[in-house]
């Protein structure tokens, strides 16, 4: 399974009702992704990605839970490593976005992944 930290979450328009101003989340986002290599080089490959999904929080009712979200997503992947960083935007049911980042080095990847870490929201 593909753990994933993102790293920081700001809201960006009207704050989700469920939200404090910081607070700590976990999640397990399901996705779909489309992948498009824009370079290779040697044993190097650049891709970007494309990913839409759906969170859903541990314990049920926490930050983010069931909004949908639509990433973007630089890979650089080599025999070494594989290195990715990329921005999202959640959107819970009334319509109120997040935006969020994250960055990482998977050794194996999977449609289902676990993330945790801390958000703040901006006033």
């Amino acid at each position: 399974m593909n753990e994933q930290r993102l790293i920081a979450i700001a809201i960006s328009c009207a704050p989700l009702a469920v939200l404090a101003q910081s607070g700590t989340y976990d999640l397990k986002p399901c996705s779909v992704s489309e992948s498009t290599v824009i370079n290779r080089a040697g044993d190097m490959t650049i891709l970007a990605v494309h990913v839409r999904g759906i969170s859903d929080s541990n314990p049920a009712g926490g930050p983010f839970d069931k909004n949908t979200y639509e990433c973007r997503q630089l890979v650089g992947a080599a025999k070494a490593a594989v290195e990715f960083t990329g921005r999202c935007t959640f959107v819970d049911k009334d319509g109120h976005k997040a935006l969020g980042s994250y960055s990482g080095s998977p050794a194996v990847g999977a449609a289902c992944a676990h993330a945790t870490g801390t958000y703040t929201l901006k006033k």
